[in-house]
């Protein structure tokens, strides 16, 4: 089976347990600028902030996870709370690629949209 290759990465940052929250504070000017410098540079796609305060998503536009973690861990949260483990978590995506059987039957009305000249046309491929 042929591998479906990697696209982007999503990686999940979260503050080590225990550091202090005047240490987060203090660092997130240089956060916020080393991170919009990587967006700026095309590395980052999209960022979001956890709901409960405690760490960041990223949509990377990176494949190779040993590359998005050392682009990660040189952030300067990445260095807050070390000796533990890198506070992040990185999933592969990949695009989804579903084969449908060819059935040579017309689609069913419902996936069929209005023609602009007055018929119907077919939506699938």
């Amino acid at each position: 089976m042929q591998s479906t290759p990697t696209t982007k990465i999503l990686a999940i940052g979260t503050i080590n347990p225990g550091v202090e929250p005047e240490k987060v504070f203090a660092m997130l000017p240089l956060e916020v600028r080393d991170t919009a410098n990587l967006y700026l540079h095309g590395k980052i796609d999209q960022w979001y902030s956890q709901q409960n305060g405690r760490g960041v998503v990223f949509i990377l536009n990176v494949t190779d996870p040993a590359a998005a973690h050392e682009m990660l861990e040189k952030l300067p949260l990445g260095h807050i709370g070390q000796p533990a483990p890198g506070p992040w978590r990185l999933w592969c995506e990949s695009p989804i690629s579903v084969r449908l059987p060819n059935t040579n039957r017309p689609l069913p009305a419902r996936l069929r949209q209005a023609d602009p000249a007055g018929g119907m046309s077919e939506t699938g491929s």
